[in-house]
């Protein structure tokens, strides 16, 4: 575990809608930075009211395979589309 600057706490707490998350998993994914993106998906599994928005970001917090990672987010990327 690398240690967080407060860009980062700053990011986990902003967006409050799907397509504001998924675009900050993204840029955490392409920064090299996993763990961050998954944080993204595990707090919003915690906050959203809406059921598919849980299950679908539930998948991609708990995929344990890098297969299932990216099946998570596309299926996220085709739902925020």
């Amino acid at each position: 575990m690398k240690k967080r600057d407060a860009g980062a706490v700053v990011q986990l707490w902003a967006p409050e809608d799907l397509l504001a998350r998924f675009v900050l998993i993204m840029w955490a994914l392409s920064n090299g930075d996993e763990e961050l993106a998954r944080a993204h998906a595990k707090l919003m599994t915690m906050l959203s009211e809406v059921k598919l928005h849980r299950r679908l970001f539930r998948e991609a917090a708990e995929a344990g395979s890098e297969e299932e990672y990216k099946l998570a987010l596309l299926k996220l990327f085709y739902y925020s589309i």
